[in-house]
């Protein structure tokens, strides 16, 4: 859920703790993990969000995309029964989803009137799930973003369902707020249905998620489709070129079940490679999420590490080396690689090896539902939290301790 240009890891590595702040909004209560008890290492430094997702990061600001809250509060607004998981899943629209940032300490939203289904609590909800940013945006009249808007249902919903027809789709986001439409990628697994290589029948579904973007190339994680697509972008505000396949993502098997790998979220790793988060299939198997690595198009994804439950997002950090993997559970955890001289990596090792010999550490718990995680410029960690809910939604600043 990031965006990986050279130009901003150029940035992030020119400063430091001291020389770069990233101010909360002062109105944001100090609650976690309660207002009684606060963690001195966390703040809250952004709230009242509806159904948080992801987080990046530009030169001037802090993005997050947020789901909205469906059709809850407004009046009249169309429901439709959905067909994932969990059932009966009576869902209803709005157009209450939205882009907020965070720049000098003020919180506001900058792009509005997204397209958001949720229940009929306004939770869970399906809209803006993800943002990449340039590094510019946010100053004045400048740079520009890619949001994924994800749908979590068969793509022929759209047509059942007309206020459905905007939902699993790419969206190009303009400095000053403005935003249009540049992919359809519902469209995409209609036509291809690229995960059905494994089950040998239709299973057509889609939920664009992760997303970051280089230039004119977004790559974007389905976790609906268990596929991966780079999205060839035209420039100057122009539709997309086209779209292709970069990976297609195997089911997992249980001892009980199978079901879809659900790629969430994906990122550049130090070695050039993709690599991509499972949140797993329903029910929950414990500790049975992998983290999966692409190293070339067509390639098929290999487990890199494996022993998560339920990946939401990753990052890693470009100054220490170290692995973060969020969990929809509740929990950060840090992968630590080894030294390259280590016995466990002879000869230098690969990457996986690295990370799958190194130290891994819960620095954060008791989180609620949380939905991204990213490196601030400030060496501290962003989360987004209770990011299934309406209205009270965080993004939570940890300050990293010494160890």
């Amino acid at each position: 859920m990031h965006i990986r240009t050279a130009v901003l890891f150029a940035f992030m590595l020119a400063v430091t703790a001291s020389e770069v702040q990233v101010p909360g909004n002062p109105a944001c209560v100090q609650d976690f993990p309660t207002d009684v008890a606060p963690d001195p290492y966390a703040r809250v430094v952004m709230c009242g969000l509806d159904n948080p997702r992801g987080l990046a990061f530009s030169e001037f600001a802090l993005f997050v995309a947020e789901a909205g809250r469906g059709g809850l509060g407004v009046t009249a607004a169309p429901c439709f029964t959905g067909n994932v998981a969990p059932t009966p899943n009576n869902r209803c629209y709005a157009p209450t989803g939205a882009i907020s940032r965070l720049r000098n300490g003020n919180q506001e939203r900058v792009a509005t009137g997204f397209p958001s289904h949720a229940n009929l609590l306004g939770r869970m909800a399906i809209g803006p799930n993800d943002i990449a940013v340039s590094p510019a945006l946010g100053a004045p009249g400048g740079g520009s973003a890619f949001v994924t808007i994800g749908l979590q249902q068969p793509p022929a919903f759209r047509a059942r369902y007309p206020f459905l027809a905007d939902f699993a789709k790419l969206v190009r986001l303009g400095p000053a707020g403005d935003w249009s439409y540049v992919a359809d990628l519902g469209a995409y697994e209609a036509e291809h249905d690229p995960d059905s290589v494994f089950a040998g029948l239709p299973k057509l579904d889609t939920n664009p998620y992760g997303l970051l973007a280089d230039g004119r190339n977004v790559i974007v994680t389905d976790a609906g489709a268990n596929s991966m697509l780079r999205v060839v972008t035209g420039g100057n505000g122009s539709p997309v070129d086209h779209i292709v396949p970069l990976a297609i993502f195997p089911p997992n098997v249980y001892p009980a079940y199978a079901d879809d790998a659900v790629p969430t979220s994906v990122v550049i790793g130090p070695d050039g490679a993709y690599y991509v988060g499972e949140l797993t299939g329903f029910p929950l198997v414990f500790n049975a999420a992998n983290i999966l690595r692409v190293g070339r198009p067509g390639q098929q994804p290999e487990v890199c590490l494996t022993g998560f439950t339920q990946v939401i997002d990753l990052t890693f950090d470009r100054k220490t080396g170290d692995f973060y993997v969020l969990e929809f559970q509740g929990s950060v955890i840090r992968v630590r690689p080894a030294r390259r001289g280590d016995s466990a990596v002879a000869n230098g090792g690969d990457t996986c090896a690295r990370y799958a010999a190194g130290q891994r550490t819960t620095i954060v718990s008791g989180l609620t539902m949380p939905t991204s995680v990213e490196i601030g410029p400030d060496g501290a960690i962003y989360v987004s939290n209770r990011g299934t809910l309406p209205g009270t939604g965080q993004v939570i600043r940890f300050e990293r301790q010494i160890d």
